[in-house]
């Protein structure tokens, strides 16, 4: 009994260190990103790519919103135009992995419209 009493206390000391360690996520969160340089007054649209397929929203000036959970390979695409057609378009995409911080991964500049697509590869 001697000689078992210290392998069943290794046994559940790792038992113990595997249970209290966090799994890494795999949950990914993309944030689109839209605004206008200059004086604009047109409607801007914006067609984004989320975890429930494509969706479409209007706003006069700038858009920032968060989608997910996505998972890994999930190609994010954003694609704005603004119908006046004067002023720069700036559209961003940023990634993060599970409660990690945002990071800008792909963005354009353009006049009238603008489009960026990132596929999630981290």
């Amino acid at each position: 009994m001697k000689r078992l009493l210290p392998i069943i206390a290794v046994f559940v000391a790792s038992l113990i260190l595997l249970t209290g360690c966090d799994k890494p996520s795999n949950r990914y969160y993309i944030k689109y990103e839209v605004s206008i340089d200059g004086m604009e007054n047109g409607e801007t649209h914006v067609t984004v790519n989320t975890e429930n397929g494509e969706q479409s929203f209007v706003t006069p000036r700038v858009f920032s919103e968060t989608f997910g959970p996505v998972n890994k390979n999930f190609v994010a695409k954003i694609s704005a135009y603004n119908t006046a057609l004067y002023g720069t378009l700036n559209v961003r995409i940023y990634a993060c992995k599970g409660e990690e911080s945002f990071v800008l991964k792909a963005s354009t500049s353009n006049k009238g419209k603008a489009e960026a697509e990132y596929r999630i590869d981290f």
